[in-house]
Formats: C-alpha cells, structure tokens, sequence
C-alpha cells in the first residue's frame, strides 16, 4: 500500500507542477484554468501559494485513505500515535486504545507484564548468552524459589537436570548435576558446600550408576569433607582430620577411619583410648564391635574421646560414632 501511495504522489505533482507560475517577486503563484480546470470550472484564474497548494492536496490524498494528517497514526488507524519513545524501552497499550513507551529495560533482565495500562518492567534476574541466568536481592530472604503444584493425584513438581556428551553417553567419572553453596569471604563468593552426583561406571544399557555426594568445608579447605551414597548403596565418609590414639598401645588406624567410623588395630589388650580428630559439640553415641574375639565391652565418651574397655583381649575393634 505504501509503494502506491508514494506512485501517486509523484504522478499528483507531477501533474500539477507545470501549471505553477511565479509572478515577479510574489510568494503566490498563477494557475492556468486551461491545465487545472476540474478545480476552476468558471474559467477565471486563481492565486494560491504552493505551500498550501500542497498541504491541501495532501490533505485530500490522507483523508480518501483514512491516514492522518500532521500527527501520527493513531492506534485506531493501524498506527502507535507516539512521536518518540525511550531508547531502551518498548511500546505497549496503556490503555484499549492508547499506546505509550515503556521505560529502558535493563540489558539481560528478564521482563515482566505490569498488568492493565502499566510498562512492561525490568525483574533483579538476568539471563546471559552462556546462558546463565542470576537473580539478586538485598532484602531479607530474597529472591526464592516457589514452585507449587495442585493436581489431585500422587505426582508433585518434577526438576529436571540433564547431561549428555554432545547428545551421546556420559562416561564414568562425569558430573551429572552440581548444587554449590556459597558465603562472602576474601572480597568474593567463595564454595562452602556442594551437593553433586557423579556417573561411577560405564553405563549399562539405559541404567548409569551413579553415585551423590554431600561435602561441606572447614577453615582447613573447601569442599573438603564427604558423604557419599554410592551405587552399591554403600555410605561413605572423608574426613580432614582423623582419630588419633589417646592411650592404645600398638594403636594402628584403617585407611580411610573418620570420627564417623572406623577400624583400628592394636597390641592385644582390653582397653583402648582414642582422641576423635574433631571433638563433636556433644558426647556422640557410639556403637563397638569386638574386631578379634567375641566380648562384652563397656563404652565411655566425652565430645572429644572414646573409651572402650572390653571383657576380652582384643586386637582390633571398630565403631560407628553418629550425633553430638
């Protein structure tokens, strides 16, 4: 429609050029009756200014075509009625029939509706190319996360969280999910705990084993102490800092014994002392198992020692430490 509005236009004045005239130093201009008739029929010759002229012919050609003259288009006639905006913002109805001009959007947030007659506005959450998406808040227990199902039947809300190689089989060893937590130290955010899951063996047809881990972090380290459930539905735990012999003759740890639990060897003996590598805020309960002979025992402890004293010689015991 634009392309033939333009070719009428140029035919219009190309029609009406020649019969302009100007008379001497005069800003009107002649227009022979001969050449535009149709606007003269008393054959008398008429004086407009080519201005107006113009204007006038404009006006008709805007008005048969239902456009607006002098102003922009209206909502009403296909147009947004705005002769500027804001660089940044966008146009949305403020009202059935009125648009306006939003603020500037912030680069990356994420957008949402103001409801009726209000801008779209900029949220405190930002999505990049990568893309990684980040929400920031100063006020006390924001942003969250509120995720709500109601269907009346036994299924909740389902998260998802999907790893392939390039859409082909993840390997042993590849992190299938990464939830880290952080805290404020050294002037940047730095990983106080984790919880992972990690692929453990080659899968097996559609079956991956897997393993998930929780880690926490002491003054010593980040991330630096593990409980993991294994796909053999083992539970296992690395600690920092391990049990040592408070009065244990011949005492001998287990690789990999923790506070949580362990083995140790010793010279044969019914009593043994050992200090746990951390002392827990509370006295732990403790479970013993006579490692070399079956006996009775009798188990002590304080937050930071366990005492055993057992019936029979030993050679070896284990515990199980939980709580405190």
């Amino acid at each position: 429609m634009r392309t033939k509005l333009i070719l009428f236009l140029c035919l219009a004045f190309a029609w009406i050029t020649p019969a302009y005239a100007q008379t001497g130093s005069s800003k009107s201009v002649s227009v022979l009756n001969s050449e535009v008739n149709s606007l003269w029929p008393d054959n008398t010759v008429g004086t407009i200014t080519p201005f107006n002229a113009r204007q006038t012919l404009l006006d008709i050609i805007a008005s048969s075509l239902n456009l607006p003259t002098g102003v922009p288009a209206t909502v009403a006639q296909g147009g947004t009625g705005l002769v500027s905006g804001t660089s940044g913002g966008v146009p949305y109805f403020s009202s059935a029939t009125t648009m306006g001009s939003s603020g500037a959007l912030t680069s990356n947030a994420i957008i949402v509706g103001g409801g009726a007659g209000q801008p779209p506005t900029p949220t405190a959450c930002t999505i990049d190319a990568n893309p990684t998406l980040a929400c920031a808040s100063s006020t006390s227990g924001f942003p969250n996360v509120s995720l709500n199902n109601s269907t009346a039947d036994n299924t909740s809300v389902t998260f998802n969280i999907n790893k392939s190689r390039a859409g082909g089989n993840t390997l042993s060893g590849d992190f299938l999910a990464l939830m880290q937590f952080k805290g404020f130290a050294n002037s940047a955010a730095q990983t106080a705990a984790q919880i992972f899951a990690k692929q453990v063996a080659t899968s097996s047809g559609s079956n991956i084993p897997s393993s998930i881990t929780l880690a926490t972090s002491n003054t010593s380290g980040s991330a630096n102490q593990t409980l993991t459930f294994d796909t053999n539905s083992h539970l296992s735990n690395v600690s920092t800092t391990a049990p040592t012999a408070n009065a244990c003759t011949g005492f001998s740890l287990q690789t990999g014994a923790t506070d949580l639990a362990g083995t140790l060897t010793m010279t044969s003996g019914t009593s043994c002392s050992i200090n746990f590598g951390t002392a827990f805020a509370n006295p732990p309960n403790c479970v013993i198992s006579p490692g070399s002979a079956p006996s009775t025992h009798v188990v002590t402890r304080t937050s930071s020692v366990l005492n055993v004293t057992f019936g029979t010689a030993q050679t070896a015991f284990s515990w199980i430490c939980v709580g405190g």
